[in-house]
């Protein structure tokens, strides 16, 4: 491929591929298609988790934020990310004040965890109390 576009360069007598921007820029002509950006910026501004996991959810958002080449402060990038969480982890994110990707991300993190949690003794209590046994806790 690459022998193919210098091979194009000299028949059609334009000046040789000296630097890896205009390298770059030739194959993104060539294989990307023209609104490839509007193509990105829409994908990434409907990110969401939806029905996802969490951790896809936020594969797929570092993976777009790193390759839409955003001009967004780290706080405008930590807000986005927290918008798209599920309303459940989001509604005890939103709260605090996170300055950085990484804290928004290590805050959900850390909220889906213990929603988890709560959901796991929840049943167990509720199985408990459909059996008829008591623990020492529920004394």
């Amino acid at each position: 491929m690459v022998e193919s576009i210098a091979k194009y360069s000299y028949t059609t007598r334009k000046s040789p591929i000296r630097t890896w921007r205009r390298m770059r820029r030739l194959l993104q002509g060539k294989f990307l298609p023209s609104d490839y950006h509007h193509l990105l910026f829409k994908q990434f501004e409907g990110c969401s988790q939806g029905h996802r996991t969490f951790t896809a959810y936020t594969e797929e958002f570092y993976w777009l934020s790193s390759r839409y080449g955003l001009s967004m402060t780290k706080k405008q990038l930590a807000a986005k990310y927290t918008r798209g969480l599920k309303y459940s982890i989001q509604k005890h994110v939103l709260p605090h004040n996170m300055f950085s990707l990484d804290e928004a991300h290590n805050l959900a993190l850390e909220t889906k965890e213990m929603i988890i949690w709560s959901f796991t003794f929840h049943e167990i209590l509720s199985i408990e109390r459909d059996s008829g046994t008591t623990s020492a806790t529920t004394n």
